[in-house]
């Protein structure tokens, strides 16, 4: 009885200590929020994930406020019919967080930017820009959606945006919303593998609470930050995998990566060929091409050089790539530089989640219309 009644008080003591330093962690240093997009996403046997139909939620962090609406089809923005009106012109937008924009109002996505642009310079032709970006979603997943959704809608053209994570993931099982597809290099094809993916109630409890724990307890980010670093020191490598496409020279897992990165993008040409859809490739810049001092920082914190390192690298290979499949590609690199060197005290990202905010979401909007021209 003793030892249960110690046992049952080092335990209260325990949990007494966890909540007043989480209690202590939230008031006086909170870590941004983590994953606060996911709980609008539902589970997909195929895709991995997928947003929610007829759903409207409100993203909140510390640096904006947002409310999302899905349509019947879980698309961010109204209801399209799958029929394409005779006197319209019809773009459709695949791609990340980025192109779905959950961090600023539809109204200010670079989508729409550039729907509200087209409209006026190109009266009395119409536009439908359609948003069919899923946070998360790597260029396999993309292929995916366009080939069971994207081409119902007969889209004149169609626009895949890259962001330098797509290149790891596209040769990866999993992301960190959960399990996903994966497709295998076999000959000159690929082939589809992974599928159909486990719902994450089948993973076990302790993977869920896992999950949980980590999307929303501050302590355990915090021992998750630090086990990383752990395992940094150990392991000697200090870049993440995903952002490794800023290398000059690629090791062979993501040579690999970009091996079947490259077949995707061949079979997303083909499918838009099959419907007589202009297929164009563009690129999402990350803040470390476009701010010097965002990409000194970089080098700091992983321990690296320009020597075997370039900010310009991913594009490079991107337009190298297009440049051989004839495909065009739209760059808004050369703009977002532009406006922030003439307004430098104007920021067009946000500093802790990363991606553009509503100016630097109006900057590509423009060049994308610039890009796209009248049809």
């Amino acid at each position: 009885m003793d030892l249960f009644k110690k046992m049952a008080t080092a335990l209260s003591s325990l949990m007494i200590a966890l909540l007043f330093g989480e209690i202590f962690l939230r008031l006086i240093a909170p870590l941004p929020s983590a994953n606060h997009h996911q709980l609008f996403c539902e589970f997909d046997d195929t895709l991995g994930w997928k947003k929610i139909p007829d759903f409207t939620g409100t993203h909140r962090t510390e640096e904006y406020e947002v409310q999302e609406y899905f349509n019947s089809k879980g698309l961010r923005g109204p209801e399209f019919t799958y029929q394409k009106p005779t006197d319209h012109k019809r773009v459709l937008v695949l791609g990340d967080s980025y192109v779905e924009g959950y961090m600023v109002s539809y109204e200010e996505t670079f989508l729409q930017v550039c729907e509200a642009k087209l409209q006026t310079r190109c009266a009395p032709e119409k536009y439908q820009v359609i948003n069919a970006g899923t946070g998360g979603y790597a260029t396999d997943q993309e292929l995916l959606f366009y080939q069971q959704e994207g081409v119902k809608y007969h889209p004149d053209i169609t626009v895949l945006m890259v962001c330098i994570n797509d290149i790891w993931f596209n040769n990866q099982p999993k992301y960190w919303r959960g399990q996903k597809p994966l497709f295998r290099v076999e000959a000159d094809s690929i082939r589809l593998t992974n599928v159909p993916l486990l719902a994450p109630e089948d993973l076990g409890g302790i993977a869920r609470l896992k999950r949980w724990s980590l999307e929303n307890i501050q302590l355990a980010r915090r021992l998750k930050i630090l086990k990383d670093k752990i395992e940094t020191a150990t392991t000697g490598v200090k870049v993440p995998e995903d952002l490794k496409a800023y290398q000059r020279t690629y090791d062979a897992d993501l040579a690999a990566a970009w091996t079947i990165t490259e077949h995707l993008l061949k079979a997303l040409k083909l499918q838009a060929d099959n419907i007589d859809s202009r297929f164009i490739i563009g690129f999402i810049p990350e803040k470390e091409a476009i701010y010097p001092a965002t990409w000194d920082a970089f080098k700091t914190q992983y321990e690296i050089t320009d020597q075997d390192y370039d900010p310009l690298r991913l594009q490079k290979k991107l337009e190298k790539i297009c440049k051989e499949m004839e495909i065009p590609f739209f760059d808004p690199t050369p703009a977002l530089t532009l406006t922030s060197t003439a307004n430098p005290q104007e920021d067009l990202y946000y500093e802790f989640d990363s991606h553009w905010n509503a100016k630097g979401m109006q900057v590509v909007g423009e060049a994308l219309t610039e890009f796209l021209g009248c049809m």
